[in-house]
């Protein structure tokens, strides 16, 4: 419906691709796509169109590059470095320059840039302080990092109020549905329980270990921002359907290194002491050293059999030492590169190539839908920069409080309510009336498609039916001689013709008050005869086949 939309008018179908339905929550057709998944609508022309279009309103030349110059000079935008779309001025005229930069400022690919910008800006500082200037005094660049990320806690809280749905928890799911939601929420998390524990003079190494972690979210929201890109966008999506198969790698590769460790441990110090300061290191013992093998770090010198002295003739069962008599302890070492190679067997070399070769599978798959996969992407990118805030972090921070102050004023002190709907009213009546022309005519092509499509079977299958019987130049006994085409009245093809007349001309939505209503039920009526003469027949030849059987 939307392809035909396209034809009749651009302009109404992206129109139509905006409006928000009242029975969803406001939300428009590319959004219900978006949250129902559906990539196929998305991959439309017409969407991709729309989706452009909103990425560079307002611009009919604009890319990030000339993007991020106007954010650092914006003496340029008044240059034909950029160029703006045709009659958006005052009465269709040209912009002037307090409306260039309105237009600028409100473009989605400008916010885009801003806030790449104010990431990268994050991310220098964060690692500046981690490096350089985390003590247990609070340093001014460091009162800078927590004020940035407190006005990253109200910009979240924000968007989570503005989610469209009704009821708290349902705005959370939703909000938590995003990847990069939850990245945000890690760092914030972080950020605050770092906080905390630097005030303690007994947490302060731990916070020294948080903020570090935290480095992690900071540098990985900028992965947000390579969905911009064609080449970095799907291998994104390719990154992100791995980690299912390295978490299905990794439990199988943990029972391999339970096996091995605890083997290879216990003949390496059979004669363990059981205290538990020296857990952590049994534990690395069993898990982190056999995954080091893995990878090449084979740490031979550490495979060694512990020196462990005979037992006395008075020693006690709690004494560290073996007896002679029963244990052969030197011998231990001829097993332990046994246990080594089937380790290194199984795990490095048939789990290693099993997870390559899942990972080329996942590959290929996501690679050979690239194109979808970058244009759904563009989609969610598009309408996630359309809704945040002009001004990036911490500058938004303004922005928020011009928000909270005017929704206080409209709840408070506004007496009049513009009512948007009528001024809307003759635009959504017309677009309910193309809406309606559109689909009629859709339907229309859709069952004329169907009709041709039985026809033309219906000829081949009478042309099939024709062929054979035509072999007989008298009919038997056994075939209706009406049915061989030298005694019918009637050629099959005059009755195709006039099967063709199902067909409405121009594609025009077929009036059930009009002449064509008759003409309707003559030609549903011709091919049930039509169907019934082709049954006869092949229940002719049947028989003809099974007679010589009989015989």
């Amino acid at each position: 419906m939307l392809e035909q939309a396209h034809e009749m008018d651009r302009f109404k179908t992206f129109s139509l691709l905006e409006t928000r339905i009242p029975r969803v929550n406001d939300m428009t057709i590319l959004t219900l796509a978006t949250c129902g998944d559906l990539r196929s609508v998305i991959a439309n022309p017409q969407c991709q169109s729309n989706v452009q279009v909103n990425w560079k309103r307002g611009f009919a030349k604009l890319s990030i590059i000339r993007g991020l110059l106007c954010l650092v000079c914006p003496v340029l935008l008044f240059t034909p470095l950029v160029s703006y779309k045709p009659g958006l001025g005052d009465g269709g005229g040209k912009l002037n320059p307090y409306q260039k930069l309105y237009v600028f400022w409100k473009c989605p690919m400008t916010k885009f840039c801003a806030w790449f910008l104010s990431f990268i800006s994050l991310a220098v500082l964060h690692s500046y302080v981690a490096l350089y200037s985390y003590r247990w005094e609070f340093l001014p660049s460091e009162w800078a990092l927590y004020l940035w990320y407190l006005v990253l806690m109200v910009t979240e809280i924000r968007e989570v109020f503005e989610q469209r749905a009704t009821g708290m928890r349902n705005k959370l799911r939703i909000h938590w549905n995003s990847i990069w939601n939850i990245f945000d929420i890690c760092l914030l998390v972080f950020s605050l329980f770092n906080f905390i524990l630097k005030n303690f003079e007994s947490t302060f190494w731990l916070s020294r270990i948080l903020f570090a972690c935290n480095s992690i979210p900071v540098y990985f929201q900028l992965f947000r921002y390579y969905h911009a890109s064609i080449k970095l966008g799907p291998k994104l999506v390719i990154l992100t359907d791995m980690l299912p198969e390295i978490l299905t790698f990794v439990l199988l590769l943990a029972i391999f290194m339970l096996a091995y460790g605890v083997a290879s441990q216990a003949l390496i110090n059979p004669y363990r002491r059981h205290e538990w300061s020296g857990f952590p290191g049994l534990l690395y013992d069993i898990f982190l050293l056999p995954y080091w093998q893995m990878y090449g770090e084979l740490s031979l010198d550490e495979l060694t059999i512990k020196d462990v002295p005979p037992c006395s003739v008075n020693a006690t069962f709690e004494d560290y030492c073996y007896r002679t008599d029963i244990e052969r302890i030197e011998d231990y070492r001829y097993v332990m590169p046994v246990l080594l190679a089937l380790y290194m067997l199984f795990a490095n070399v048939l789990l290693m190539n099993l997870l390559i070769a899942v990972f080329s599978s996942v590959f290929e798959q996501i690679h050979n839908n690239s194109m979808g996969v970058w244009k759904w992407e563009m989609c969610r990118l598009m309408e996630d920069f359309d809704q945040r805030t002009t001004l990036a972090p911490p500058f938004n921070i303004l922005e928020q409080i011009y928000f909270l102050l005017k929704s206080t004023w409209k709840r408070c002190c506004r007496r009049e309510k513009e009512d948007l709907d009528l001024y809307l009213n003759e635009a959504n009546l017309s677009l309910k009336v193309f809406e309606k022309t559109c689909l009629s005519l859709f339907w229309s092509r859709k069952q004329s498609q169907t009709n041709d499509n039985i026809t033309s079977r219906l000829k081949t299958v009478e042309e099939k039916t024709d062929a054979i019987l035509s072999k007989f130049d008298i009919p038997p006994d056994w075939i209706d001689p009406s049915l061989v085409p030298n005694y019918q009245t009637e050629n099959s093809h005059a009755k195709i013709q006039r099967i063709l007349t199902l067909r409405a001309q121009d594609h025009q939505p077929v009036d059930p008050n009009g002449n064509q209503l008759a003409t309707l039920k003559e030609d549903v009526s011709d091919l049930k005869t039509r169907m019934k003469q082709i049954e006869r027949v092949l229940h002719s030849i049947l028989r003809a086949v099974e007679k010589p059987k009989r015989e």
